[in-house]
């Protein structure tokens, strides 16, 4: 019988993958006696990297952020956001991380007193700078920075704090609390801030928060949904294919490999970049042709709205590649995906008069079986 691995030796592996540079919780509360700037940061005592929980824990809120649907972008580089700055000093150890933590949360605190109204409770704010144990170069581990996670849980979650916000329990840890997260890697961030020129170096998720101050506290800049950036993939596919006298052919073989790549990389939940799709539609050029790998390029000069790298889900994916077809009295709607549409004479499954007055559209046995119980036999009908 082979072995089978307990909950618990998994948790102590994981979190052996994982050297720790530093942790702290932080704590954003709301003092309802305050009238105009309710909200008062406060910073806990660092953790201790050696106590077992904590290790586990940090493996624990990692594993939630990792699985989660994330949006990817960078900082902004103008209008300049003191955040970028605050991590270029940590880096080059011009402040510790407690200083730093001090700071970001003096970021968040400013942006929760500048809401007015609404429901903001506050939380919990952890910070941990960490590593792969097996990406640490033995010759000069010093030049790793690992990731720098910012998460934001609610004050009464299953994520557990003494009265120094140091973790002590792991039980019941509900991933609904992760409420907002921002993961940074900092190697990327290093070599490519402020010229945002690499690959996404920030990820960022929303949970039930509805307002944006965690996000826009920390500065990270404003990107395309990971919906908005499907559709606008389909669009600028037609597009480019329109503009440039392509083949419709080509085209919806384009389309089809397109949808099929994203609903893969949606069910596993990865990450897409905009040169994987760039390279399925080089697929289907010839090889002489000069519009080979200049499709980011048409994407960009056009302003569509899709980020560098995202993750699209099964849902946005389908989605993405219907139309929703009605008429002007909207006696009838239905959604018909793009590459089923054809002119009258085509060998399209639904087919279009030219004047683009009238579709046809083929029935399955289930419908025709419905229909026919509605109208009766055409031989029945009043003339």
């Amino acid at each position: 019988m082979g072995d089978v691995s307990s909950p618990a030796a998994e948790n102590a592996a994981d979190a052996s993958k994982i050297e720790v540079l530093f942790a702290i919780t932080a704590n954003l509360s709301r003092n309802t006696d305050l009238v105009g700037s309710p909200f008062e940061a406060k910073s806990g005592t660092p953790w201790s990297l050696e106590n077992v929980t904590a290790q586990k824990f940090i493996s624990k809120i990692e594993e939630k952020f990792r699985k989660k649907n994330k949006l990817h972008g960078f900082f902004a580089a103008l209008p300049r956001h003191p955040m970028p700055g605050k991590i270029k000093s940590l880096l080059a150890k011009e402040v510790d991380h407690l200083a730093f933590t001090t700071s970001v949360m003096g970021f968040l605190e400013r942006a929760a007193n500048e809401i007015s109204g609404g429901n903001l409770s506050g939380g919990h704010v952890v910070f941990i700078n960490y590593r792969d144990r097996e990406a640490v170069s033995e010759a000069a581990p010093e030049v790793n920075f690992g990731r720098l996670l910012v998460v934001m849980v609610g004050i009464r979650s299953g994520f557990e704090f003494d009265e120094n916000l140091q973790p002590k329990s792991l039980s019941s840890i509900d991933t609904n609390a992760l409420r907002q997260a921002a993961l940074i890697d900092l190697n990327l961030f290093d070599v490519s801030f402020p010229g945002n020129a690499g690959d996404a170096y920030l990820r960022f998720i929303q949970g039930h928060s509805k307002s944006d101050f965690f996000k826009t506290s920390l500065g990270c800049m404003e990107s395309p949904s990971n919906k908005a950036s499907v559709s606008n993939i389909y669009k600028a596919i037609s597009e480019f294919f329109s503009v440039n006298k392509l083949s419709k052919t080509d085209r919806d073989l384009c389309l089809e490999s397109v949808e099929t790549f994203l609903l893969k990389k949606g069910k596993d939940r990865k990450t897409v970049q905009l040169k994987e799709v760039q390279a399925l539609v080089d697929r289907v050029l010839s090889e002489d042709s000069e519009l080979l790998g200049s499709f980011c390029g048409f994407v960009n000069i056009n302003e569509y709205e899709i980020s560098s790298h995202f993750e699209p889900t099964p849902a946005a994916v389908t989605s993405g590649a219907l139309i929703n077809v009605t008429d002007t009295n909207r006696s009838y709607e239905c959604k018909v995906k793009i590459v089923s549409l054809g002119f009258d004479g085509s060998d399209k499954p639904v087919k279009v008069d030219k004047d683009f007055n009238y579709i046809r559209i083929p029935l399955d046995a289930s419908s025709k079986e419905q229909i026919e119980l509605i109208l009766g036999k055409p031989e029945n009908a009043a003339r």
